[in-house]
């Protein structure tokens, strides 16, 4: 486990979700429109309109003995009629491309759909992190681990030599110990919160833990040498930490070593 402090990165906020199948439904009303209006005009009927013409004779010359213009009677044409056999155009192939139109529409929105269904739930951090709160109100850790782990933790301080390090692998048993404690951990928390987190549900010194985060801060990020004392003052943190503990319970080892 590590003991980075470096927040794990929230998820982005809830954002306000436009459904997938809004464009795909409304491309396919359209369509099933324009069929639909198609079918009830009927047949479309070209008749080609043809305007007739009048025709007459040009005026006659003037005679010399009366002066006057004769004009021959016009002689009125109809139009002639239009062919009672013309074929009509089949547009027929208007109604196939718009029934494709619709049954491609239809079967895209049959796929977004399925697609929909099958995407992965993504909860709300925020509902997320609510709903494991309200869990752990009767989360209480088990004290027997912690109290292995500290031993542990006192272990590293008396078998490495150099400071820094045993100090940073205290800290990191500790961090085990609170891991196994049965508490579950928010995913907004670091290890390292979750450790003093768990930490403060017990009976553990405050002051003690401060101090050995602390001593753990500076073994594990600071430019400065870590001393033997503060080694030492971090083995009197743990020391602390056991002794707030010793009223409430003891370790199972501790236990089945007891003669019956």
């Amino acid at each position: 486990m590590s003991g980075e402090d470096g927040a794990a990165p929230r998820s982005p906020s809830r954002v306000s979700r436009r459904s997938p199948l809004a464009g795909t439904a409304v491309v396919a009303a359209v369509l099933l429109l324009v069929v639909v209006a198609a079918t009830m005009m009927g047949p479309w009927i070209w008749r080609p309109r043809i305007v007739g013409i009048s025709g007459g004779a040009g005026t006659a010359p003037a005679t010399e003995e009366t002066g006057t213009i004769t004009l021959p009677p016009t002689q009125a044409t109809s139009p002639p009629e239009p062919p009672l056999d013309l074929p009509l155009p089949d547009l027929r192939w208007l109604g196939y491309v718009a029934a494709g139109f619709v049954v491609a529409a239809l079967v895209g929105l049959l796929l977004r759909y399925l697609a929909y269904r099958r995407r992965p739930f993504e909860p709300d951090p925020a509902e997320q992190d609510r709903l494991i709160a309200i869990g752990e109100v009767e989360q209480v850790p088990e004290l027997p681990v912690l109290q292995r782990g500290v031993q542990a933790a006192q272990r590293h301080l008396a078998q490495i030599r150099e400071p820094g390090d045993a100090i940073i692998a205290a800290w990191l048993a500790l961090e085990d110990a609170a891991a196994g404690s049965g508490v579950r951990r928010r995913p907004a928390e670091t290890p390292t919160e979750f450790t003093v987190d768990v930490l403060g549900r017990t009976t553990a010194d405050p002051v003690a833990t401060d101090r050995l985060l602390h001593l753990y801060h500076r073994a594990r990020f600071s430019t400065s040498p870590v001393r033997p004392e503060d080694a030492a003052a971090a083995s009197e943190c743990l020391a602390d930490l056991a002794r707030s503990w010793s009223g409430v319970a003891r370790p199972a080892a501790e236990k089945e070593q007891e003669p019956s």
